[in-house]
């Protein structure tokens, strides 16, 4: 008489495990990407010097999908701003050039004013932005040296 196989179960291969792991790792950056992509605008981007260089980095690439979400979505960057913008960040050699600081002294509530400069001291804009849900958004933006 054979003894009945009682408490034994057949051992899994690393092989069935890696690959449910690959599969649910997939599943997780195909959710990421999808909610990446379909964010809508006015979801705002970390602080406030985040939400600034998103939109200088926008701006430069032309992505207005990537402007619309770090910008509020009741305001929208005039046309000709955004191309002084696009032609001061390429002047200094792209978004990565350039230098984000806080206005302290500026600062009202919530609401923060951020200055955009190049290395050598250049203007690139001026931004007001304010918390958002989940970061800043951008309120305002100009090109233009004098203060609001």
């Amino acid at each position: 008489m054979t003894p009945p196989l009682l408490g034994t179960r057949p051992a899994r291969s690393m092989t069935t495990i890696a690959v449910a792991v690959v599969l649910v790792l997939s599943v997780v950056a195909g959710v990421v990407v999808f909610w990446r992509v379909t964010r809508p605008c006015g979801a705002g981007a970390g602080d406030p010097g985040a939400a600034v260089s998103g939109v200088l980095a926008a701006v430069q690439e032309g992505d207005e999908r990537g402007l619309c979400r770090r910008v509020s979505s009741d305001y929208r960057i005039p046309d000709d701003e955004v191309a002084v913008l696009r032609e001061r960040v390429r002047a200094v050699g792209g978004g990565e050039e350039v230098s984000v600081a806080e206005v302290a002294e500026q600062q009202m509530g919530g609401l923060r004013v951020l200055v955009a400069t190049a290395a050598d001291g250049r203007l690139i804009g001026r931004f007001q932005t304010i918390p958002g849900q989940r970061g800043a958004l951008v309120v305002r933006a100009t090109t233009s040296a004098s203060s609001w």
